[in-house]
């Protein structure tokens, strides 16, 4: 019976998250109503109190989701690495939240994404990465690399087209590897 409950508990819940991004993708965060959420759920509002304390709310847990699933899905927390597995997993990870990620990458949409993507990162590889023996320097050159891989990478969840996602991996692993830009021939 507890499995019953759990399935209709993790159902209940999405069908929330899921009335919640239709109006997320149709107008900004804090002009969406919990009974707007609840009319179009099915559900009444308790029960959306159940599950979630406010609008923001469900967008942290769909945000904190998706980086979970891809630190889960990297090598040792390691996202951005040259490694076949990790590209894969990565592209796969996309794939499955392709909807919510080209809205959360998008800056006017009042989303902490971009930057709860970061710090996630920036904890995990400052126990990875000494760049140097300077431990303010070293912070320095985590949220620089960071700073700028997200920021590619958040671009093309954005804007989806013109080079594939193994094109912006290698590209992001080029130039936070090497710190050389690709050029072109004059």
């Amino acid at each position: 019976m507890a499995g019953k409950y759990k399935e209709i508990s993790d159902q209940t819940r999405q069908n929330f998250i899921d009335a919640f991004w239709q109006l997320y993708e149709k107008k900004d965060i804090n002009r969406i109503k919990v009974q707007e959420i609840c009319d179009i759920a099915g559900y009444h509002r308790n029960t959306f109190y159940h599950y979630f304390t406010d609008v923001y709310d469900v967008l942290g847990r769909i945000e904190d989701r998706i980086i979970n699933e891809l630190i889960e899905n990297s090598d040792d927390g390691i996202v951005f690495y040259k490694g076949e597995n990790t590209a894969k997993r990565f592209a796969d990870v996309y794939e499955k939240n392709k909807k919510y990620l080209k809205l959360l990458a998008d800056d006017e949409k009042g989303s902490r994404f971009p930057s709860k993507m970061k710090k996630a990162l920036k904890d995990i590889n400052g126990k990875i990465f000494d760049f140097c023996d300077d431990k303010k320097k070293n912070e320095y050159i985590h949220e620089y690399k960071l700073s700028g891989s997200i920021a590619a990478i958040l671009y093309y969840f954005k804007e989806g087209d013109g080079l594939s996602l193994e094109e912006i991996l290698e590209l992001v692993l080029d130039l936070s590897g090497t710190g050389k830009w690709p050029m072109r021939k004059l």
